[in-house]
């Protein structure tokens, strides 16, 4: 409407959400409305506002702090004001609605529905003014009869009263509507059990179940109309009874649902679609209600259980299921319906000439208008796939099995090994000490090349058993807190005669007060030990310096820095590869097997530390381990 035809009205809304109320002013503006609203968002302003009212219309939303619907519509009638009430809910029932109507409301609007709400209030104020005149000709009695007949003939939904002959008593225009007759009278005329329903037993269906309960709520059933039709509705009715308890009448309230009848019909033919093209599909198909209970399996499916469609309905495809498969199975199916969620299992069918078929099991809820009504699913055999990882399963087990040996074999040869050279070692220095002094120099080099030669073989076996516990398992790191400048101490003094007999300078330098790391006291003379070797061992002349410092307020980290031969780029992604070195073959300039890096790096590993490498070929190398403190 243009601003010429726009509609002045005074509005007191009662509204406890600040905001609903904005929401349904510019609603109403938008609609063309010139309204003056005026806000009361409790019972206290609201009275104070029917002190003094000065408006057209009375906007109340159903459930106010302490107060509501029911009570605000007293309040104004109490007062003897002609003013129009509409009730504007984002929830209210049926009975509620009915009940508030004939308590004297105009109209009621749910809050999603506010579309309707113009013409409501369009309504509501041409009913106010046709209250006020009708009020000045009338006395109270009559003008409250008035009332209710205008309210029972406009509600929103069909009204009825019918006693237990079947006689019609009461019906709205909205009923005489729905079912196409012309007036009361008209209605009046047909007995409903004769002539009101598709059949006799749905009208028997509702006195059993009303007498019962004495109150139905959607129920459903096919009415006739005047010209032979039928609908499909949803009533819910009430049994009223005399003061002896006997029946009177049956009040009811009538929703036309045929629309969605033919919309579930559609679905129907929907699902008649699906089992088509269940039949030709190349999976299995089943079908379930929402307790999970089997109403349908397509073909494909019992030719992959081996169960006839008759045996698989209910539960009863979980007899063909693997013995093992049964309870977890069940248990997982249990707990998807009770969840209402997707399903994804593997398990086995035992068919009955004993074949074993895997399958893959996938459900997902079945929703309509958001709700769960069952679950669709499909099962795919998946059998060549598990044939073919066991049998990868089975190789592992051999490879693992090999593995084992192997491990154990070192560290039994490592044992046997080491056993025999401590005592060539031992009885080398009591040779050594018998004839030392009658010994020429050249004797006691033979010693001495003897001792060292037997002093490697055991460092090879050390490292090799240290490798087998440590790939096995069998290797146990117990942190501790560690001061790591005295294992340095220890290290350097140990490898003093190497280093001396390279002519190498060595230095260690401490940037830091405290020390101490939280690592395992051995593991950390492993470690230092295997770099200071390599790096005394790859130096041919220079220096070789190792630095103790802090990394940051929780680290402490040590550097190992020579200046020997470097490590190529192309070495450095090996470096700790176990057997691998930079140069193999007989030929290689330095001794040593590629184990000392790859079990640093493991022990560094279990001590939670980290360790970095920089190098260049012919400058030398740096190794920086890092430390939590202790």
């Amino acid at each position: 409407m243009n601003n010429k035809e726009m509609k002045s009205v005074k509005i007191l809304h009662l509204e406890d959400n600040q905001y609903d109320f904005e929401l349904i002013s510019r609603m109403l503006s938008d609609a063309g409305f010139e309204t003056s609203i005026r806000w009361a968002s409790s019972r206290d302003e609201y009275l104070a506002e029917l002190e003094n009212p000065d408006f057209d219309l009375v906007l109340c939303d159903f459930m106010i702090p302490g107060y509501n619907a029911f009570g605000a519509l007293e309040d104004l009638l109490e007062r003897s004001l002609l003013i129009p009430f509409i009730c504007v809910s984002g929830s209210i029932g049926e009975e509620t609605a009915v009940e508030l109507l004939i308590a004297g409301a105009t109209d009621y609007i749910l809050k999603d529905r506010l579309a309707r709400l113009p013409s409501a209030i369009n309504r509501a104020l041409e009913l106010g003014e046709e209250k006020r005149l009708r009020i000045w000709t009338q006395n109270q009695l009559s003008q409250s009869e008035e009332q209710y007949r205008e309210l029972y003939n406009n509600a929103v939904m069909g009204l009825y009263r019918t006693n237990q002959k079947g006689e019609v008593l009461l019906a709205n225009q909205t009923l005489l509507n729905m079912l196409g007759y012309d007036s009361i009278e008209e209605l009046k005329e047909i007995n409903i059990e004769e002539k009101g329903f598709e059949s006799f037993n749905e009208r028997q269906l509702f006195l059993n179940l009303i007498d019962k309960t004495e109150e139905l709520k959607g129920h459903n059933s096919k009415w006739m109309r005047k010209d032979g039709s039928y609908i499909y509705v949803r009533e819910s009715a009430r049994l009223r009874r005399d003061k002896d308890g006997s029946p009177l009448y049956y009040d009811g309230i009538v929703e036309d649902i045929t629309e969605k009848k033919i919309a579930e019909d559609a679905l129907k033919a929907s699902q008649q679609l699906f089992h088509t093209l269940a039949l030709v599909s190349p999976v299995g198909i089943f079908r379930t209600d929402t307790s999970g209970y089997t109403t349908y399996v397509n073909p494909r499916w019992s030719e992959l259980s081996g169960i006839p469609f008759e045996d698989a309905l209910g539960f009863g495809w979980m007899k063909g299921v693997h013995p093992e498969d049964q309870k977890p199975m069940s248990d997982q199916w249990a707990e998807a319906c009770k969840n209402k969620i997707e399903s994804l299992a593997h398990y086995r069918f035992i068919k009955p000439d004993g074949s074993i078929v895997w399958v893959m099991g996938n459900s997902v809820p079945e929703i309509v208008d958001g709700e769960t009504i069952g679950y669709v699913g499909t099962i795919t055999d998946i059998t060549q796939i598990k044939l073919f990882e066991e049998s990868l399963l089975i190789a592992k087990e051999k490879a693992e099995r090999a593995s084992a040996l192997k491990d154990a074999f070192i560290n039994n040869l490592s044992h046997e090994i080491r056993t025999p050279l401590n005592g060539i070692v031992g009885m080398a220095g009591i040779i050594q000490e018998i004839f030392e002094e009658s010994a020429s120099p050249e004797e006691t080099g033979f010693f001495n090349s003897l001792v060292r030669s037997t002093e490697r073989l055991i460092n090879t076996v050390e490292m090799m058993l240290l490798m087998s516990q440590i790939q096995t398992g069998d290797h146990v790191c117990k942190p501790e807190h560690t001061g790591l400048a005295t294992i340095v101490e220890r290290v350097v003094n140990d490898l003093r005669e190497h280093v001396q007999e390279k002519n190498l300078e060595v230095s260690v330098i401490r940037l830091l007060e405290d020390d101490s790391a939280f690592v395992d006291p051995t593991d950390a003379k492993n470690i230092i030990h295997y770099l200071f070797d390599n790096a005394v061992k790859y130096t041919k002349n220079g220096t070789v310096e190792i630095s103790l410092f802090n990394i940051d307020e929780h680290s402490v980290g040590i550097s190992i820095k020579d200046s020997g031969v470097g490590i190529s780029k192309e070495y450095l992604p090996d470096l700790f590869e176990p057997f691998v070195q930079q140069e193999m073959g007989y030929s290689r300039p330095f001794e040593g097997m590629g184990l000392g890096l790859p079990i640093v790096k493991k022990l560094v590993d279990a001590n939670n530390g980290e360790i970095k490498v920089e190098s260049e070929p012919g400058k030398g190398s740096t190794f920086t381990l890092g430390f939590r403190k202790g």
